[in-house]
C-alpha cells in the first residue's frame, strides 16, 4: 500500500511540474510550428530609427531581430519583440541596415533559424532653410541648414 502510494504521489506531482529542457519551458513550445517566420518586411524610417513587420509563426513565443550595417551580419545588434512589429531606434542616419527575424523562447533561448535579410536604410534628414547664396548668369548658390 505504502508503494502504491508513493507512485501515485510521484505521478501527481509530474503533472504540476512544468519541464524546462535546454531554456524550453513546456509552455513555449505548446503549439509552436517550428516555422522560420516570412515576410520580413520594412514599415517606416527615420533618420536614427527602422520600423519592421513580419508574418506571424504560429505558437511563437517572441521573436528576435538582428540588425547590421553588413550583408554579412557581422557587427549586429539584437532586439526582443513579442509580436509581429516593432521599431529598431539608435540607429545612424542615412544608413542601410540588414535585418533578419527568428523565433525565440520568451527566455531568449533559439526556436528557429534566421530569415532571409532585408534591406532597411534609414531615412535621410531633409535639408530646412534653403536659401539662394548668390546668383549669377545662368547659375545660382545655395546654401541650407
Amino acid at each position: 500500500m505504502g508503494q502504491l502510494l508513493r507512485r501515485c504521489f510521484v505521478v501527481l506531482l509530474a503533472s504540476l511540474v512544468t519541464v524546462t529542457v535546454a531554456g524550453l519551458s513546456s509552455a513555449d513550445a505548446a503549439g509552436w510550428s517550428k516555422a522560420t517566420p516570412s515576410g520580413l518586411e520594412q514599415t517606416a524610417a527615420t533618420s536614427t530609427s527602422v520600423a519592421m513587420k513580419w508574418k506571424a509563426v504560429s505558437g511563437a513565443p517572441s521573436y528576435r531581430l538582428q540588425v547590421a550595417t553588413k550583408p554579412d551580419m557581422s557587427g549586429s545588434r539584437y532586439y526582443r519583440f513579442k509580436g509581429t512589429s516593432g521599431t529598431v531606434s539608435g540607429l545612424t542616419k542615412a544608413t542601410t541596415y540588414f535585418v533578419k527575424v527568428r523565433v525565440i523562447t520568451t527566455a531568449g533561448d533559439n526556436l528557429s533559424a534566421y530569415s532571409s535579410a532585408v534591406e532597411a536604410p534609414t531615412a535621410f534628414s531633409t535639408p530646412s532653410s534653403l536659401t539662394v547664396t548668390a546668383s549669377s548668369a545662368g547659375s545660382l548658390s545655395f546654401g541650407w541648414k
